[in-house]
């Protein structure tokens, strides 16, 4: 799977009603982002725990940012 394939990406989020960027990524409310800035890892991973996905790892991420920030991109990116 590529992530900078159209079909690719589509086929990832195929329950995605909203518009598209051209290279298929959902185009995602400003405000949600913004959101996203905030929360810790923890917030983010709960979610998908709850909808059973129990033992879900990635063991390759890497710190982007050494101050702190967290990496979201705005949505026109």
């Amino acid at each position: 799977m590529n992530f900078n394939v159209r079909e690719d990406v589509i086929a990832l989020t195929p329950q995605w009603k909203g518009e598209r960027f051209e290279d298929g990524r959902p185009k995602v409310e400003e405000k949600y982002l913004k959101a996203l800035k905030n929360l810790t890892l923890e917030e983010v991973w709960k979610p998908i725990f709850v909808k059973g996905y129990e033992n879900q790892f990635e063991g390759r991420l890497q710190a982007v940012h050494s101050d702190g920030r967290k990496l979201t991109l705005p949505s026109g990116s």
